[in-house]
């Protein structure tokens, strides 16, 4: 087997690339998010308690507005084709209530840590030493899954790669590159910490 020497340069190059960014974004992250005060965090975490608000009603509203117009617009007519968009924005508005009402209601992971926190008796020293640990955790966490989402789109590239290389049709062999360019892309875009 004869492995064209462009097939095997986009491979090679796909993969340093890919070390390359995965090098970069290691370097970057610990000392900046690991400085966070228990604070700051309070500040944060109220703030996106407030915007939470506004954009899970805005949800909620837009939700009954497409229900309501969904429910109104199926009574008014019997083609089986509008029938079908109607259900389907009633679909939508109930989606649109529930994920309003999780955002208002639930928020996320960073509610959930400070709520917990809040309710304990532990001195804000010890609330940030446990933040500065828990970040220091997620950042390893979130690396290691940046890490392996990277390397096996890199992997699914490369093969994507030599199979285009091995292949006589031509609309294959286009639709192999590409695919093996998307996940290229993929792979960089899993490399980089933005």
């Amino acid at each position: 087997m004869k492995i064209e020497i462009s097939i095997l340069s986009k491979i090679i190059t796909s993969l340093l690339i890919l070390l390359t960014c995965s090098l970069h974004s290691s370097l970057l992250s610990a000392e900046e998010k690991n400085s966070i005060q228990w604070s700051d965090f309070e500040a944060k975490v109220q703030k996106k308690s407030k915007v939470d608000s506004v954009y899970g009603w805005s949800y909620i509203v837009s939700g009954i507005l497409a229900l309501g117009g969904g429910l109104i617009g199926e009574q008014r007519t019997s083609d089986p084709l509008e029938l079908g968009v109607y259900t389907l924005f009633e679909t939508m508005g109930v989606a649109s209530i529930g994920y309003g009402a999780y955002v208002w209601k639930i928020g996320d992971e960073d509610r959930l840590m400070f709520n917990t926190l809040e309710g304990t008796q532990m001195s804000n020293d010890l609330k940030t030493q446990f933040l500065v640990s828990y970040n220091h955790q997620l950042n390893m966490k979130d690396k290691s899954d940046r890490i392996i989402r990277g390397l096996t789109h890199g992997l699914i590239s490369a093969l994507n790669f030599y199979s285009a290389s091995q292949q006589h049709q031509e609309g294959l062999k286009t639709t192999l590159n590409f695919i093996g360019g998307v996940n290229l892309l993929a792979a960089i875009s899993f490399s980089v910490e933005f």
